[in-house]
C-alpha cells in the first residue's frame, strides 16, 4: 500500500516524507527512496511538520487505537487512509477509472446489474459503482476475508473437485481450499508465475502429506489465451503482473491442460490478466461447465466487461458477487453453472 500510495502522489503537491511501520523488520529500508521508520522515529523527526497518514484496514476501534498510538508519541496532524483515499482514489492501487468512462458504458452496466441472482450482489455492485462514479468511500462493501473464492452459501463443493488455481501465489488460496475440503478432492493444478512466490508455493506443498501432494500440480507459468511467453514485473508478493518489461516467463491455456480430469473450479486473480485467461479457458468452459470465481476489480472495464463476457460463453449460470478485504476493494464475480446452486 505504501508503495502505491507513493507512486500516485508524485505528481500531486504533496511530498512522502517517510513510511512509518509496525513491523520492525522493516525498520531502517528503502523502498522507492523512501526510508521506513518506527512509528516513534517518524513522530519524532517528523511530528510537528507532517501529516500522519494512518493506513490501517480495520473497524474504526483500532483505527482508533493508532491514531490515538501516534498522537502520544508525538504527531500532531493525523488522518484516516481514508481522507487521502476520498481525495485521490488512486492512492488505493485499485483502477477506478473515471465517472465519464462509466457514463459511456451505462447499456452495458445495466445489463450487468440485471445477471445478479440476489440482492446482497446487486448492492454490493452498485455500491462500488457509486465509489467510482462519486468518489464515495462510505458506498464501498464491507468486504471479509472468509471464504474467498469459496463462499459456502453460493456452491457447495464436490469430492472430485478439480480445481484450476489461477494466481496461486504462496500457496494462499490452496490453503483455504484445503481447509473446506480437507482431503476429499479430485486434484488442483496451481499457477503461479512469480519466481519468489513459486517457491513460497513449492515449499508449502512440500510440507504435505505426499497423497496430498501427489494431486497438486505447481506451475511456473501464467494464465494466457494460449502458449507463449509474456514479461512478468515480479514483485514477490500480490502486485506481481505481466507487464511490456520483466522476467521472461511462459503462458499456458487453461484448454491445453491434460483432460484426465475435468476441470470443475477456475479461480483466475491474475492482477489484470484475467480476460486473456479466460479466452483460453474456451472450450473447458464449454466442456467443463466449471465454476467461476474470477477478480473483477483490477481494470475499470473489468467490473462489466467480466461478467458479460461469461454470460455470453457460460449458459444457464447464476451470477452473484462478493467483496472480500476490509477496505472494500477486492470484488469477486462468482458465476456458477444452475445445477450446481446452492
Amino acid at each position: 500500500m505504501g508503495r502505491a500510495v507513493h507512486a500516485a502522489l508524485l505528481d500531486k503537491p504533496v511530498k512522502v516524507l517517510c513510511f512509518a511501520d509496525n513491523d520492525p523488520t522493516r525498520w531502517g529500508q528503502v523502498l522507492g527512496g523512501i526510508p521506513v521508520f518506527s512509528p516513534r522515529a517518524a513522530a519524532r523527526q517528523y511530528g510537528e511538520e507532517a501529516v500522519f497518514v494512518v493506513a490501517f484496514q480495520a473497524e474504526a476501534a483500532v483505527l482508533g487505537r493508532e491514531e490515538a498510538r501516534l498522537a502520544a508519541m508525538g504527531a500532531r496532524r493525523i488522518c484516516p487512509f481514508s481522507d487521502l483515499f476520498r481525495k485521490w482514489p488512486e492512492t488505493s492501487g485499485w483502477p477506478c477509472g473515471t465517472p465519464a468512462f462509466y457514463r459511456e458504458h451505462q447499456a452495458a452496466l445495466a445489463q450487468t446489474l440485471d445477471l445478479f441472482e440476489d440482492e446482497a450482489s446487486r448492492q454490493q455492485f452498485l455500491g462500488h459503482l457509486r465509489w467510482r462514479m462519486i468518489r464515495d468511500v462510505d458506498a464501498l462493501p464491507v468486504g471479509t476475508p472468509e471464504d474467498q473464492y469459496f463462499c459456502p452459501d453460493l456452491v457447495r463443493l464436490r469430492d472430485d473437485e478439480c480445481l484450476v488455481d489461477g494466481g496461486a501465489f504462496d500457496g494462499d488460496t490452496l490453503r483455504a481450499f484445503l481447509r473446506a475440503r480437507c482431503e476429499a478432492f479430485g486434484r488442483v493444478h496451481a499457477f503461479e508465475p512469480d519466481p519468489n512466490s513459486h517457491a513460497a508455493l513449492r515449499t508449502f506443498l512440500a510440507c504435505l502429506p505426499a497423497d496430498l501432494a501427489g494431486r497438486i500440480r505447481p506451475y511456473q507459468a501464467a494464465l494466457g489465451a494460449g502458449a507463449g511467453v509474456v514479461h512478468l514485473q515480479a514483485q514477490g508478493d500480490h502486485l506481481s503482473a505481466v507487464g511490456a518489461t520483466g522476467t521472461p516467463v511462459p503462458v499456458m491455456a487453461v484448454d491445453d491442460l491434460p483432460r484426465d480430469l475435468p476441470i470443475t473450479f477456475l479461480k483466475l486473480d491474475l492482477e489484470g490478466s484475467e480476460r486473456p485467461a479466460l479466452a483460453g479457458a474456451r472450450d473447458t468452459l464449454a466442456r467443463d461447465r466449471p465454476v467461476l470465481a474470477v477478480a473483477i476489480y483490477h481494470h475499470p472495464g473489468d467490473l462489466f466487461g467480466l461478467p458479460l463476457l461469461i454470460r455470453d460463453r457460460c449458459e444457464d449460470y447464476r451470477f452473484h458477487l462478493r467483496t472480500h478485504n476490509r477496505f472494500g476493494l477486492d470484488v469477486v464475480l462468482y458465476a456458477v453453472p444452475r445445477e450446481r446452486t446452492r
